[in-house]
């Protein structure tokens, strides 16, 4: 577990990010980001940070590999298994701002989301459109499918087929696909 010199690292962390980037180590935050729906697991972070683009992922993870600070992404705090759980404390990483539906492609049957995005929201969406997707938790968040990822492909279905592609822009970039 990370707890070594926690100060000495924060202090680092709000001498690097202050005014650019949204973050607290409030008691009640760390506490919201130190459990999810899995039982009796709990793991405070020290610090909860919330970016709202790419590049603000990109410049925490950067910071966190350079000062070897742990950096667990979470979303919604909706999973069963403890994936999002900062084990090794240091940096829970919020997608929860992460929440736009970048596009919803009628033709092709993609919508890409980023993580932050709740599933409902995604499914009223497209759904407007006339298709849907096949999901059963509603509330949670995208985040679980992918959470170090910035954008996730999810291929729409109007019949008994869907497909989804995890971390790609391009059938040709994907990580994995499930069909």
């Amino acid at each position: 577990m990370f707890d070594g010199m926690p100060d000495l690292w924060k202090k680092s962390f709000q001498k690097e990010f202050e005014g650019k980037l949204r973050y607290t180590d409030s008691a009640e935050m760390r506490r919201r980001m130190a459990s999810d729906h899995t039982e009796d697991l709990i793991f405070m972070p020290g610090m909860v940070v919330e970016p709202s683009s790419t590049h603000e992922v990109q410049q925490v993870m950067k910071w966190a590999h350079a000062n070897d600070v742990p950096v667990t992404p979470a979303g919604a705090m909706t999973g069963l298994s403890g994936g999002a759980l900062p084990v090794e404390g240091g940096i829970s990483l919020s997608t929860r701002r992460l929440n736009r539906i970048v596009t919803i492609d009628e033709r092709n049957h993609q919508v890409v989301v980023e993580p932050g995005v709740i599933v409902q929201e995604m499914q009223e969406a497209v759904q407007a459109r006339g298709l849907f997707t096949l999901w059963i938790r509603r509330r949670a968040a995208v985040a679980p499918l992918a959470e170090t990822l910035p954008r996730i492909v999810v291929v729409l279905v109007q019949s008994n087929t869907v497909s989804l592609r995890i971390g790609c822009s391009t059938w040709r970039s994907c990580l994995w696909t499930v069909r």
